[in-house]
């Protein structure tokens, strides 16, 4: 709990029991394929934890398709009018105006789409946080790429090439 930060929950500290913890293995959540390195460290992961005593177990879930579209929505589409009206290029960073690029000659978000989405994100939230009552921890890659050169774009996996929201999605699921 951090008294200075609006949105902590004030919840006390109290010793967490992991005896019989069930941890779900999220293998297909990234939209592109995943670099072997990645596969690699996120498959010795899943060794360590079995190794641990911990039971694995595949997780599915039926919203993944939509998720990525919908944060999409709310991290790129909705914000773009606004970033690329207040932050020009030679004023940010390449990397602050990389998402929002595509969107500069896109119409607006409208009330209804900003509702829409809201109410796709939060049938996904529930979904997953039902299906997180049997397997509270997931183990998922963090990215589909390991470090890469700065200006790196796009990510050639699987003969295609990806950009960066993409290569990112093992990382929102909901």
């Amino acid at each position: 709990y951090d008294r200075d930060y609006p949105l902590s929950a004030p919840v006390p500290v109290r010793p967490v029991n992991v005896d019989g913890l069930r941890i779900g293995l999220a293998r297909d959540w990234s939209l592109v394929p995943l670099q072997e390195g990645v596969k690699t460290a996120w498959e010795q992961a899943a060794r360590a934890a079995a190794a641990a005593g911990f039971r694995l177990e595949e997780f599915t879930w039926d919203g993944h398709a939509r998720a990525h579209s919908v944060w999409e929505f709310f991290f790129v589409h909705l914000p773009a009018p606004l970033v690329l009206k207040l932050l020009a290029p030679g004023i940010a960073h390449w990397t602050g105006l990389e998402l929002f690029e595509g969107r500069r000659e896109k119409p607006e978000p409208t009330g209804t789409q900003v509702m829409e989405q809201m109410a796709a994100r939060d049938a996904l939230r529930s979904r997953l946080l039902d299906r997180m009552e049997e397997l509270p921890v997931l183990l998922t890659p963090p990215c589909a790429v390991t470090a890469f050169p700065h200006r790196q774009r796009p990510f050639r996996l699987g003969g295609s090439d990806f950009g960066l929201l993409e290569v990112m999605s093992p990382l929102t699921p909901a």
